[in-house]
């Protein structure tokens, strides 16, 4: 009896913490004049992507993302949307919500998992997410939970679990201080900005895969307006790689360049490279002009291993993919070591700049390495 009573009292106490402390308010939504400045340098110079023009790409970029909402406009003088009350930040979780308030909610959730008596040490807690937009708490009783203490494998009461995208990504056992929870409510929150970013670069990558380029786009300049810090030299990537395919070169070239300048750390990064080689590609296509001197060369000479490599150049830059791999990997049938193997570095960066989804890729790869090996 003692004990339900000091859990009764726990939990009333946790839930009559005050709800009302002002949080800032959402960001406004991004005007035109904020997108048009999203790739100037730091100092207010520098190009800018977003022009008015003709190309579909810039065309999306000023006319159809309004203005980088997920929600689309009502009609004209309609009220906004009802979305219903917004979830509470603190709340008590049972084993029957727990898949829906915590696995399913769209913010990191902090779970404090404690015995009864043990109810009074969530107030650190509580307090940090109250303070902190963006995240929310639940107090779970890991007696009346057992089963949901059994399935995260909790050991030691009590123990402060975070989740973020329906995903456990962090335990801690022991009580807080007030700093430390501070602190652990700050990581809890970069987590779920980054899980919902990646999530948001893979959805992206698959619409671009699809030939959804404007879709694409449009969530790509979401990720990076939202998740610089962690994301925005990939998400300006994939944007590069969205221009090329909507023909913009010159967009294209003004963000590769923005990588080069604002992201150096992400040169490396797979999509990143798969930008600046599939810009690089693009120029030498829209250079190139007709490729019929080179076939002629190839009529008369196969092995002019050369021309065979100027044309594999050329028709990738076209998208004509299927045909450029097989004038690279014929340089290889032919002479493995030409050039110093130039054309398995050309085949590389053919590799890099379709991406290892594309299934030219796949083929391609093992047609190379039946060669090589």
């Amino acid at each position: 009896g003692g004990e339900g009573e000091a859990s009764g009292q726990g939990m009333r106490r946790f839930l009559a913490l005050p709800r009302a402390l002002p949080l800032p308010a959402r960001p406004p939504r991004a005007t035109l004049q904020a997108a048009r400045g999203l790739f100037a340098a730091s100092g207010g110079t520098g190009a800018c992507w977003i022009r008015d023009g003709a190309s579909p790409a810039r065309r999306l970029a000023v006319q159809g993302r309004r203005e980088l909402s997920d929600t689309p406009p009502g009609p004209p003088g309609a009220p906004p949307a009802d979305q219903g009350p917004p979830p509470e930040k603190l709340f008590e979780v049972t084993s029957t919500t727990f898949v829906k308030e915590v696995l399913e909610s769209a913010d990191p959730v902090v779970v404090f998992a404690c015995a009864p008596q043990q109810q009074e040490m969530v107030a650190p807690l509580a307090q940090a997410v109250q303070a902190t937009p963006g995240v929310r708490l639940a107090l779970m009783d890991a007696q009346k939970c057992a089963d949901i203490a059994q399935q995260l494998r909790v050991e030691n009461l009590p123990t402060t679990l975070a989740f973020a995208g329906g995903k456990c990504v962090d335990a801690t056992p022991g009580e807080m201080t007030a700093g430390a929870a501070g602190e652990y409510v700050q990581r809890v929150v970069l987590l779920g900005k980054t899980k919902a970013a990646t999530d948001a670069m893979q959805m992206a990558g698959q619409a671009l895969s699809q030939g959804q380029f404007e879709a694409a786009l449009n969530i790509y300049m979401r990720v990076q307006a939202q998740s610089r810090e962690t994301h925005g030299g990939p998400a300006t990537a994939g944007m590069a790689l969205c221009a090329v395919q909507l023909s913009d070169l010159e967009a294209a070239r003004d963000l590769v360049e923005t990588i080069k300048r604002d992201f150096p750390k992400d040169l490396e990064d797979p999509i990143v490279k798969q930008a600046l080689h599939a810009v690089d590609f693009a120029e030498m296509g829209a250079a190139g002009g007709d490729t019929g001197e080179l076939e002629a060369r190839l009529e008369k000479d196969p092995g002019d291993l050369e021309a065979r490599h100027e044309l594999a150049l050329a028709l990738f830059g076209a998208k004509k993919y299927e045909e450029a791999f097989g004038h690279a990997l014929d340089i290889v049938k032919r002479d493995r070591g030409w050039e110093g193997g130039k054309a398995k570095d050309l085949l590389f960066k053919f590799f890099d700049t379709l991406g290892s989804g594309h299934p030219l890729v796949a083929s391609s790869r093992k047609r190379l390495a039946s060669l090589l090996f």
